[in-house]
């Protein structure tokens, strides 16, 4: 373990204190204690850091956006629903006006949504790198028959709606 430490030290130039407080507790002379809310309770740290850090994937653009589409748009997208044999897992979005395109997860904090919003993601910069557009992007992964990550209904048009509805829609 010291070994570890010293080396992670060496990479972050930075030395690594014990005593120092991380997102999930601070340390005590009896081991760590929770953070707590205004009302003494200890804080749900999966809730309060990793959902949120998780979610980024889906709405920021990795290389300041020079690395795909968009992952994030103003107006109205255009999006269909995947599934998987749960029910809906997620949507697949996209927007030509603004080079924009993503999935957009019902429930990030689960597992098997997250891992299949990462194929999905990787799907649309596939598509991307290959020069489609959002729209054909959509269409193109879509209509694809790997079902790994669910799927989409063959039969399935996409609808319009305003991003942050549809994501106010996905939360809840």
């Amino acid at each position: 373990m010291a070994a570890a430490l010293r080396d992670i030290a060496e990479v972050f130039g930075t030395e690594t204190d014990p005593d120092d407080p991380t997102y999930f507790a601070r340390p005590s002379e009896t081991g760590a204690e929770n953070f707590l809310d205004q009302d003494g309770n200890a804080l749900d740290v999966w809730e309060s850091f990793e959902i949120p850090y998780r979610y980024r994937a889906f709405t920021h653009t990795p290389g300041f956006g020079r690395i795909g589409y968009r992952r994030t748009a103003e107006g109205d997208v255009r999006y269909v629903p995947v599934r998987d044999e749960r029910g809906i897992i997620g949507h697949l979005w996209a927007s030509d006006e603004e080079n924009a395109a993503s999935f957009e997860p019902l429930e990030v904090g689960d597992d098997a949504t997250y891992r299949a919003g990462l194929v999905w993601l990787e799907r649309l910069r596939s598509a991307h790198d290959r020069g489609l557009s959002p729209s054909a992007a959509l269409a193109e992964v879509s209509a694809t028959a790997d079902t790994s990550a669910g799927r989409v209904a063959p039969a399935c048009e996409p609808r319009t709606a305003a991003l942050a509805a549809l994501r106010d829609r996905s939360r809840g």
